[in-house]
């Protein structure tokens, strides 16, 4: 990060009518994708985290999220770095 993190609130933009700081809305953005996510794929989740072997038989691709989830933070990682 680049800057002082004292600062971050006075970057501010204005959104549905209100003056907020722009981390704020960058990373409720990023919370909502994420929860999405997580409450999309959260039995896969579970099952491929906690039992791997039965994910396994049971045809969930453990690897395959793991991939997705990666995928994920990178892109999020990117729109923030690039909406600065």
């Amino acid at each position: 990060m680049i800057g002082e993190i004292i600062l971050a609130p006075l970057h501010r933009i204005n959104f549905l009518g209100l003056s907020l700081p722009k981390a704020l809305v960058q990373m409720v953005f990023v919370l909502l994708i994420n929860t999405v996510f997580i409450a999309v794929f959260f039995r896969k989740l579970k099952i491929s985290s906690f039992d791997p072997v039965y994910a396994g038989v049971a045809g969930i691709a453990g690897a395959g999220l793991y991939y997705v989830f990666l995928w994920l933070w990178f892109h999020l990682l990117q729109f923030l770095r690039l909406s600065r």
